[in-house]
């Protein structure tokens, strides 16, 4: 259950994975600036709202640090709470300290008694979730700002700004209306028409299923695009042991990062590293080598990177396929299920003329499903990894040209309005004038989709799910 407690809480909202030059702390929920007057020098009673003051932090009569002080009061901030932004020296023992500072009362007061609740350390993504429950920001905007504070592309970047900015919500707010007016016109046939005419109201009932069906079905064609890649895009080289995995690896990322020996089994497990190509960042993977049967003492550890590997390579954004033509593979059958991309042929400069016909067989075991196939030739590797990068952005630009939904729950929700929506259509197409009421009775159940579509109603499961990729201090 998606569940947070009221009152003030405290949280780093800059990375405190290493000593930086500036770290901003941000404190909500509390009632009154003047509770922390003891811990800062300047006069909180004068401090005006959005503007940016200088003051010395104190702990005990001692000056722990100099900080930069915002204040932002209720319900003109973030979170519609009153908020402390700190800008504090980036050194994380500075910056755990000043914490434990606030962390440590237990209950603010004065000569009068008690005057406020201790502070507590925000969960991941409070501070948005509570913007969220205050009204501030729109469940999309929400999970657009999950897209922008995670994405691994330009793409996923830029529509995660398009959603915080309200452009994508305004699509559904648009097939909403046009729901309205579809359920009103419905109305006017069961109520109404006597008054307005028989054939008018039917009319206006078929323009209005029109106009609402036609703005779906545009929705829907933006969920059909989609690649789990466009999120976070893996590049995965797989094949038989001592195909050349390694090689082409160290040379896509121009290092020597995989262990590279004749001795088969060398990669146990997966390697991975980052490489960005045109504003995309994709995870490049060296797999574990496949085969049937393995006979040394570690079998288990490379039965177990061969498993990770094959899951990995199913889910894979690009799949390349890596064969030497001088040994047996044995798992080729497997190999062939997969939906190839490309397939690279290594050793092209030694004597290929007695395995012509396994790169033939290669060829049409790939059959439709394979893109692809490029050879890895002695001398300047240059040309193949070019080949090999180009493949990958364009195969990335032509999906991302689909201008494709990227957040699953919109994708589920409008695929389940669309399939609703044509069980309604066949009731039009029938025109039958007894079937409008049922028309009103199915409707409903899109009514109630669409609603969790733009946030009216928001299952505690939903939240779950978006807030789970939330850091602290967000």
């Amino acid at each position: 259950m998606f569940l947070y407690q009221d009152g003030p809480i405290i949280a780093v909202s800059t990375s405190s994975a290493s000593n930086a030059a500036i770290a901003v702390i941000r404190m909500s929920g509390f009632d009154n600036i003047e509770n922390y007057q003891k811990f800062f020098s300047i006069d909180l009673n004068k401090i005006i709202p959005r503007r940016v003051y200088l003051s010395d932090l104190i702990e005990n009569n001692r000056i722990i640090d100099s900080v930069v002080v915002t204040f932002y009061k209720t319900p003109n901030s973030y979170t519609a709470e009153n908020v402390i932004e700190l800008s504090v020296h980036g050194n994380r023992l500075n910056v755990q300290r000043i914490l434990d500072l606030f962390l440590s009362i237990q209950t603010l007061s004065l000569k009068s008694g008690p005057i406020g609740p201790a502070i507590r350390l925000a969960n991941p993504g409070e501070f948005t979730y509570r913007a969220l429950k205050n009204k501030k920001i729109s469940l999309s905007e929400v999970e657009g700002l999950d897209l922008v504070l995670n994405a691994s592309s330009t793409y996923a970047l830029e529509q995660g700004m398009s959603i915080l900015r309200g452009e994508l919500h305004k699509n559904y707010e648009i097939l909403h209306q046009l729901y309205l007016k579809l359920r009103m016109s419905i109305e006017l046939n069961i109520d109404f028409s006597e008054d307005v005419g028989e054939e008018e109201a039917k009319a206006l009932l078929v323009l209005a299923y029109k106009n609402f069906f036609s703005h779906i079905e545009t929705l829907h064609l933006r969920t059909r695009g989609y690649d789990q890649g466009l999120l976070s895009p893996d590049i995965v080289l797989f094949g038989a042991v001592n195909a050349g995995k390694s090689t082409l690896f160290n040379s896509i990322l121009r290092m020597n990062r995989s262990i590279v020996s004749d001795i088969p089994g060398t990669t146990r497990d997966y390697v991975s590293e980052n490489i960005s190509i045109d504003g995309v960042n994709y995870r490049l993977i060296d797999t574990a080598g496949l085969r049937d049967k393995i006979e040394n003492i570690d079998s288990i550890i490379e039965n177990e990177g061969i498993r990770r590997g094959l899951e990995i390579i199913r889910n894979a954004f690009v799949k390349i396929l890596v064969v030497n033509p001088f040994i047996e593979e044995k798992f080729a059958d497997e190999i062939f299920k997969m939906d190839l991309d490309l397939i690279v042929f290594t050793h092209n400069d030694l004597d290929l003329s007695g395995h012509a016909e396994k790169v033939k067989d290669y060829l049409n075991k790939s059959g439709d499903k394979l893109k692809s196939n490029i050879s890895f030739k002695s001398g300047p590797i240059g040309p193949l990894l070019k080949e090999i990068l180009d493949y990958t952005k364009d195969k990335y630009n032509l999906l991302a040209s689909e201008n494709p939904i990227l957040i699953e729950r919109h994708r589920d929700l409008i695929n389940r309005i669309y399939i609703a929506s044509l069980e309604v259509k066949k009731l039009f197409d029938s025109d039958n004038n007894s079937e409008v009421a049922i028309i009103a009775s199915e409707l409903v159940a899109v009514g109630n989709l669409i609603s969790e579509l733009i946030g009216v109603v928001t299952p505690s499961d939903v939240l779950n799910s978006i807030f789970k990729n939330f850091c602290i201090g967000k």
